[in-house]
């Protein structure tokens, strides 16, 4: 029971770290930008002067009054109001997130279960020093920014559609299913990797307990005593860091929506912030909660799987 009440507590605590992010976010992106109107018919110092001179500093009773009214319209309308485009906000962020989330889920799913295997993958072939595709490719595929590999690829597909070896695929959009073959590829190129190398380094540890030993001494093979007895106490250890490769992912997502023109969420928040004076506060704060929220729920779904499997050591002990 006390267990269950420390889940209880732990999730509730990660919930209220979320509201407070959420809030200090939002209250970021609801400071005050007004700036002073810029005078091009004046001499360059002569405009200096005039723009510092109409600089003024954050007044924090407007910044107050700013924030308890966005908020208070919110509530008072039950809604969320419309875009500077005459659009309802919650009908494009339904459109931009629905984009998003259809190669995120995805790339989530594959790159931790792919992780997984290539991570036993070079657990296994670490001591032969042929293995061109072991934990050195591993180690080097971690060291190589993801921007440089995405732009990699698509040069290399580029070409070799150019000379007939694949045949013609559109790489930019969101509509085909090359689209979304390239946009997961890329998402889950370093989350793979960055479990494979967790997955690994576990596996090394538990290798040097007396029960591997004992069971390799009598008969049992590689495979079994991976599969059954050490792939079996390292999962904590890898859904531990669940989270973490959630993060990583979302943190790509913005430059492989960015390069692939894929439109997505992460893209249309930049778009919504990129510009102070055209910023949407509204879009802005709705993303905010989709992006957070994904991490949240990553955070619990870490915490319980945790708790389950510590529940059954204990019964197996």
């Amino acid at each position: 029971m006390g267990e269950h009440l420390k889940l209880i507590r732990d999730i509730l605590t990660s919930v209220l770290v979320w509201v407070a992010v959420v809030f200090f976010l939002t209250a970021i992106i609801l400071i005050p930008n007004e700036r002073p109107e810029i005078r091009y018919d004046l001499e360059y110092l002569e405009r200096t002067e005039q723009y510092i001179s109409d600089r003024r500093s954050l007044d924090w009773e407007l910044y107050f009054d700013r924030i308890v009214d966005f908020f208070g319209t919110m509530i008072k309308e039950k809604s969320l109001g419309m875009t500077p485009y005459h659009k309802p906000v919650w009908d494009e962020f339904k459109h931009y997130a629905s984009l998003s989330l259809k190669i995120v889920i995805p790339s989530i799913l594959i790159s931790f279960l792919l992780g997984v295997v290539k991570g036993i993958y070079d657990f296994r072939t670490i001591k032969r020093p042929m293995s061109l595709f072991g934990h050195r490719f591993t180690n080097l595929s971690l060291a190589i920014p993801d921007f440089f590999v995405v732009l990699g690829i698509q040069v290399i597909v580029i070409y070799l559609i150019k000379f007939g070896v694949l045949p013609w695929m559109s790489l930019y959009g969101n509509e085909t299913a090359s689209h979304y073959f390239f946009a997961i590829l890329f998402l889950t190129y370093y989350p793979t990797f960055y479990i494979a190398k967790i997955t690994t380094t576990s596996l090394n540890e538990e290798a040097g307990y007396d029960y591997i030993r004992t069971a390799i001494s009598k008969g049992t093979s590689e495979r079994k005593v991976v599969t059954r007895h050490m792939l079996a106490n390292v999962w904590l250890k890898v859904f531990s860091q669940f989270t973490t490769l959630v993060l990583y992912l979302l943190s790509n997502l913005f430059i492989v929506e960015y390069i692939m023109l894929w439109n997505g969420a992460a893209f249309k928040f930049y778009v919504s912030i990129a510009d102070p004076r055209q910023m949407d506060p509204t879009l802005s704060f709705v993303f905010i909660i989709f992006f957070t929220g994904i991490v949240l729920i990553a955070q619990i779904i870490s915490k319980i799987i945790s708790f389950r499997i510590l529940a059954k050591e204990g019964v197996k002990q």
